[in-house]
């Protein structure tokens, strides 16, 4: 891309624009003016067709793993912290992703401050030192400034081992309820079966979804962990268990948490998406198989429930295999759940674990999932996707332009056409504003259309009903277009088309 292209459309980050009549006035300031962010924003294909894809990165904060690498005792470390995560955020916006898989909870520890679990320790160099800034919500802000939609990664049921839950300090899980956790190859997990520890969970979750503006929450080990046939919940069971089977009563005990967190989050944000980070077998299809974990197996992951009771809206197998343990059960997820999204989750840590793994390997998964046209992919996790050169060229063949997001079913209203459209000339540049009818109350989110050519030029999702470009961006013969879209992602009114 030459750079006059690059910079023109990145100029127009957000234009909406009707027939509508658009005014330009000269202001020298507008305090609420948004920031330019540059990044690559090409889309060329043909103008009837823009196809849809999740595109998703898991961010590990647990052990330091990708964010941060700085623990902060002062107040530039902090700062640091915010630049190291503004680099990967800008890095994930100019290879198109439009997802991000945030852990929020780790092992029995959060990244926002909370009286129900003590704060990370990964974020501080010392428990003196109390961190200032609202990580979370700067995390989102700092997402939705790029286009990229934030879900909560919510680790479950593990809580770490005895050394880790130490160092969260005196107010750990362990110390206040001993008798939710059982201790189990080596660490400590929360008991499924647990009535409170159900209760527990579920006012983590509303805790989240109350405080701050997420797009999905993405449960995580939400499961009965490995060798699960010695997990030593009988006490549990016996207490609990009402005359059903173990097996039973254990699928049971995930899937009622699962749907009662389902309806707390559809009551409270419906918009909010459901994920889920699966086995990534659905079941034993073939002579392979028998060595491998399946969701039907041990870890009891009844997904068939799931859907049924509406408690997810979609899944992610995390198929950390290749060749005859991939495609085969690629083929599987899509036959026995057509109508559910399925976002693949991929493996590149394995090139750097010794385990006879290339970029070649990650390339193809991806070819097959897109070849079956299954909904996305993510990958596991940031860090192993930026220090490899050859799968920074996997991204560039497989995530050559922008895309729309994913849509969701959704009882939300689909949104009509931005109206009064307002172009104010600024001292840096101008600034494009519009707004929703009103009687339009819902939240709305926006993509931008760029038509030039006969070919469509799509830039990232936009959160925001004003833009400011550069007075040197806007040029004639353009043909820009605006679809509104509700939060879960469903497409409402294009606007008509203005021609600069």
């Amino acid at each position: 891309m030459n750079s006059k292209f690059y910079f023109k459309y990145i100029s127009i980050f957000l234009i909406f624009l009707s027939l509508s009549s658009c005014k330009i006035k000269s202001h020298e300031s507008h305090k609420n003016a948004s920031s330019i962010i540059i990044k690559d924003f090409k889309f060329n294909c043909n103008k009837s067709f823009l196809p849809q894809q999740f595109r998703a990165v898991w961010l590990t904060c647990l052990y330091n793993l990708d964010w941060p690498k700085t623990k902060a005792q002062n107040i530039l470390d902090e700062q640091k912290q915010k630049e190291e995560l503004v680099t990967i955020l800008n890095q994930l916006q100019k290879e198109h992703f439009n997802a991000v898989f945030f852990q929020v909870r780790l092992r029995g520890s959060l990244i926002y401050k909370s009286n129900l679990e003590p704060f990370a320790r990964e974020f501080s160099s010392t428990p003196r030192y109390q961190i200032s800034y609202d990580i979370l919500d700067f995390a989102i802000k700092e997402c939705h400034k790029r286009g990229i939609t934030f879900h909560a990664w919510f680790v479950t049921y593990p809580v770490g081992s005895t050394s880790y839950i130490k160092k969260t300090g005196v107010n750990n899980i362990k110390s206040r309820h001993p008798d939710w956790l059982v201790f189990h190859n080596g660490e400590w997990y929360l008991d499924p079966g647990n009535p409170s520890v159900h209760k527990h969970i579920k006012n983590l979750i509303n805790e989240l979804i109350t405080k701050y503006d997420i797009d999905g929450i993405h449960f995580d080990y939400i499961r009965y962990p490995e060798k699960a046939l010695s997990f030593s919940d009988y006490n549990t069971y016996v207490k609990y268990g009402k005359g059903l089977n173990k097996k039973k009563w254990r699928q049971n005990n995930i899937s009622s948490l699962l749907n009662e967190c389902a309806k707390l989050i559809r009551t409270q944000k419906p918009h909010i998406l459901i994920s889920v980070a699966t086995i990534g077998y659905f079941r034993p299809i073939n002579f392979y198989s028998n060595r491998i974990w399946t969701c039907q197996g041990e870890v009891e992951q009844d997904i068939q429930t799931w859907i049924k009771n509406k408690s997810i809206d979609f899944i992610v197998p995390m198929m950390y295999n290749k060749n005859q343990l991939f495609y085969p059960f690629l083929k599987e997820w899509k036959n026995n759940f057509p109508k559910t999204p399925i976002v693949v989750g991929l493996a590149p840590y394995k090139i750097f674990d010794h385990n006879n793994w290339t970029a070649n390997d990650i390339d193809y998964q991806v070819h097959l999932i897109m070849q079956e046209k299954l909904n996305g992919f993510s990958f596991f996790r940031e860090e192993h996707i930026h220090k490899n050169e050859q799968i920074k060229q996997v991204l560039k063949r497989n995530l050559k332009k922008n895309i729309r997001m994913q849509e969701f079913n959704s009882n939300l209203a689909i949104p009509p056409s931005p109206i009064n459209i307002n172009l104010k000339s600024l001292k840096k540049g101008i600034l494009i504003q519009w707004s929703m009818p009103k009687n339009w109350k819902d939240e709305t989110l926006f993509n931008l259309i760029i038509e030039n050519n006969n070919k469509q030029h799509l830039f990232p999702i936009l959160y925001k009903n004003q833009i400011l470009v550069s007075k040197s961006f806007l040029s004639k013969g353009d043909k820009i277009f605006i679809e509104s879209m509700n939060r879960r992602f469903v497409i409402g009114q294009k606007s008509l088309p203005f021609i600069f």
